[in-house]
C-alpha cells in the first residue's frame, strides 16, 4: 500500500496494452468497474469505468511518468497525516469538480 496512488484518467479508447496482455488479469470491483492487475505480482494497473469507458491508469506503471502534468489531489481531506503535499496544484476534499459519479 501507500499513502497516495497517483493516476491518468484517459478515455479507453486511447489506450492499449501493447506487451504483456497475456499477464493482466480483471475482475469486476463494481457493478460498473473492472480491476486489472499483473497476474504475476498483483499489482494494480488500471480501472475501467463504465459506461463511458474511462479508464485510470496507475501512473507508476509507466515507463516516463514525470512526462504527465498533475492536475490536482483528490480526497485531499482522507490523506494520511505523515503525507507532506509541498506543492499548489487544487486540492479536492472529494472527486474533483465535473468528474460523475
Amino acid at each position: 500500500g501507500s499513502g497516495f496512488t497517483p493516476v491518468l484518467s484517459i478515455p479507453a479508447g486511447n489506450f492499449k496494452v501493447i506487451k504483456g496482455q497475456s499477464v493482466v488479469g480483471e475482475y469486476w470491483a463494481s457493478k460498473h468497474k473492472r480491476r486489472c492487475f499483473c497476474k504475476h505480482c498483483g499489482s494494480a494497473l488500471y480501472s475501467l469505468k463504465e459506461p463511458g469507458a474511462e479508464l485510470r491508469l496507475r501512473v507508476g506503471t509507466l515507463d516516463e511518468p514525470l512526462a504527465f502534468d498533475v492536475l490536482g489531489h483528490i480526497f485531499f481531506a482522507e490523506r494520511v497525516d505523515w503525507t507532506p503535499v509541498v506543492d499548489d496544484f487544487p486540492k479536492h476534499a472529494g472527486f474533483e469538480p465535473g468528474r460523475g459519479r
